[in-house]
């Protein structure tokens, strides 16, 4: 009688055992699924951060590259190249950049336009010439969105000031700067207009911020200019400075 009450006790624990044992398993492959869970949402979250910053990227790139000027002659006004400060963070370099640009390759939306010519002319401005660019956070125009806005005239004018159509780039930039290579310095300020000979900077530094980032935190790009004929041994305050 004993001896059954003994094994019976016996046999009492071990499920006790069994059943915390599970109990801790079941709790650890909760912890784990939710700590995979948490990885997959935190790395989709990235991979859709770091889409974003490259589309950025490659849109700044694709106009800074085509930035182009006319020559010593051309006295018509409407190449430029403006880069200047409007109260921004002065350690990124000036916050506004204008600039007459070859632009970027029409969009296959653009392409596949079924508009007749002069609808799309002027709904889209003329294809294949210079057209104007401005990147600043400050808009032109009144608006209540905040972020880096892009300005695009085509064709570009003489006023580098207004014109065109205006939109948010990309809503997630807090401060942006722009840094230019003279051929012997990274300079914040660059114009043109005052320049004789007016000449390209030999490359853009490009820095800016996200939203949630701190103020030590940036991502910077450097884009070369092919269309300036800047380098150490022909700087641009070789026969005229900025």
């Amino acid at each position: 009688m004993n001896t059954r009450r003994r094994r019976s006790g016996i046999t009492l624990l071990e499920l006790l055992v069994a059943l915390g044992v599970s109990a801790m398993l079941l709790m650890a492959l909760g912890y784990a699924f939710a700590t995979g869970l948490g990885f997959e949402r935190s790395r989709e979250e990235r991979r859709r951060a770091d889409i974003r910053i490259d589309r950025l990227e490659e849109r700044l790139r694709a106009w800074l590259q085509g930035a182009k000027i006319g020559d010593a002659e051309d006295a018509s006004g409407l190449t430029f190249f403006v880069g200047t400060s409007e109260g921004g963070d002065p350690t990124l370099g000036c916050d506004r950049l204008t600039f007459t640009s070859l632009g970027p390759s029409p969009t296959l939306t653009d392409r596949a336009d079924t508009a007749d010519f002069e609808t799309r002319n002027t709904e889209q401005g003329t294809r294949g010439g210079l057209a104007e660019a401005s990147f600043s956070m400050v808009p032109v125009g009144s608006t209540d969105r905040t972020g880096l806005f892009e300005r695009v005239q085509r064709p570009a004018d003489t006023d580098p000031d207004q014109g065109g159509t205006e939109s948010v780039l990309d809503p997630n930039v807090v401060a942006i700067g722009f840094m230019f290579w003279d051929g012997s310095e990274w300079v914040a300020e660059s114009d043109t207009r005052t320049s004789t000979p007016p000449r390209l900077p030999a490359a853009i530094r490009v820095r800016y911020r996200l939203v949630g980032e701190s103020e030590s935190t940036f991502h910077e790009m450097l884009v070369p200019l092919p269309q300036s004929d800047v380098d150490a041994q022909n700087p641009v305050t070789t026969g005229g400075a900025q």
